[in-house]
């Protein structure tokens, strides 16, 4: 487990050992209580990631697997693992003709959990979750001009 624990951001708490949705929501009310103390206001972002397991673009999934330092053989393997899946619509006696799938880890499959966490690793860096945004002081506000972002990961 320490390998995926490499991986992931150390503030995800799904599929880790010794955390949980507690620790998460801890962790949060920490940062909300730091941010009061310190006089700032907060602002949340939630996002629903229903049928997530469907939505991981293999391509990207693979980039991201090589930026962990999966390769070789390895990496084929997941590639042939992700890929020649197909799709197809089943009505009474009527099928539709196989489609490829481009997109989806395998629900049901040990390796799903895994693949898909390590596609979402990335998330906090790019949508800069966990990061603060700090109005800069002055005669600029948020409604009169940009503010100053400062990214800090927590």
């Amino acid at each position: 487990m320490e390998q995926v624990d490499d991986v992931l951001s150390e503030r995800q708490s799904a599929y880790r050992s010794n955390f949980s949705t507690e620790t998460a929501l801890l962790c949060l009310y920490d940062d909300l209580l730091r941010a009061a103390d310190n006089g700032g206001a907060t602002a949340l972002l939630f996002l629903d990631l229903s049928a997530a397991f469907d939505t991981v673009d293999h391509g990207l999934l693979l980039d991201r697997l090589k930026d962990s330092g999966v390769e070789g053989l390895a990496l084929e393997w997941l590639d042939s693992y992700l890929s020649s899946r197909t799709q197809s619509v089943v009505i009474g006696d009527h099928s539709s003709d196989p489609e490829a799938l481009l997109c989806g880890v395998p629900q049901g499959s040990v390796l799903g959990p895994l693949l898909f966490l390590i596609y979402v690793a990335a998330l906090p860096a790019e949508t800069m979750v966990d990061g603060i945004v700090e109005q800069q002081r002055g005669p600029r506000s948020l409604s009169a001009g940009q503010p100053e972002v400062r990214h800090h990961h927590l």
